[in-house]
């Protein structure tokens, strides 16, 4: 009686044995994960090796993982179910992702690599910049006076527990500003926790 799902076995195989010696060529069904044989004997065991013979001489190499024999049932004729995975494909990488924050003054973020920079600031500087950009973008004289006050206040108390209060008491008067005072707040911020702590 002829097989009728050797039809479907279009891939040849062969198989080689830990020792290294051959089998076949067989015909088989065969993906990349599982290899299909049409036969009742087979000599074949967990790492063994499957090579899936291609059109013009080309073979790839796979190692047997599981082998299974199924003894026929009806109209299925026995056969062998082989678990492959192939020598050479490449291992998909997890899906993963890292967050990385960083904020504030001078942070930084190296990647297999060393820090090798250096930042000058000086304090002062800030509060310069920050009269500066009050004299330049606010027309009212009499609310930069006021502001101008307020951050020599906090100039004078920076790094005591006072600066506290002056920082506030600077953004509640400059709460109309924020768009321009926007950059300097992170700086001050600074400021502001280590008189805080």
């Amino acid at each position: 009686m002829s097989n009728p799902f050797l039809q479907l076995a279009n891939t040849k195989v062969m198989l080689i044995d830990k020792a290294g010696k051959e089998y076949g060529p067989f015909q088989s069904t065969c993906s990349n994960t599982k290899a299909t044989l049409w036969m009742s004997e087979l000599p074949v065991e967990e790492g063994d090796k499957l090579v899936k013979l291609l059109p013009e001489g080309a073979m790839h190499y796979f190692t047997i993982q599981e082998c299974k024999y199924v003894s026929g049932f009806y109209s299925i004729p026995q056969h062998f179910v082989l678990m492959i995975h192939k020598d050479n494909s490449i291992v998909p990488t997890s899906g993963h992702s890292t967050v990385v924050h960083n904020s504030g003054q001078n942070s930084r973020f190296n990647l297999n690599s060393v820090n090798t920079s250096s930042n000058i600031i000086l304090e002062n500087s800030i509060f310069l910049k920050l009269r500066e950009t009050l004299n330049q973008h606010i027309a009212d004289k009499e609310t930069v006076d006021k502001l101008t006050k307020l951050v020599n206040a906090m100039e004078q108390s920076k790094n005591t527990p006072a600066f506290t209060d002056r920082y506030a008491e600077f953004v509640q008067n400059a709460a109309n500003h924020m768009t321009i005072l926007a950059p300097f707040f992170p700086l001050l911020a600074d400021f502001f926790y280590k008189a805080a702590n």
